[in-house]
């Protein structure tokens, strides 16, 4: 689980910056991407990697 995580934030990320710093889902999705990636960084893996691909389906990607 651990390499997974940083592949959905960044893919989160990614696409977030395509989109108006102020738009709603944008800024719903980079909290938690910051989320997954404070999991990510104390070991909870699973946790993370649900947290971010909640982020991507705010931004309407599947995850890869």
């Amino acid at each position: 689980f651990a390499s997974n995580c940083p592949v959905l934030i960044k893919q989160g990320k990614e696409a977030a910056a395509k989109l108006k710093a102020d738009d709603p889902k944008a800024k719903q999705a980079t909290a938690k991407l910051e989320e997954a990636q404070k999991l990510h960084d104390s070991g909870k893996h699973s946790d993370s990697i649900k947290s971010a691909k909640d982020a991507l389906a705010l931004l309407g990607i599947t995850a890869k």
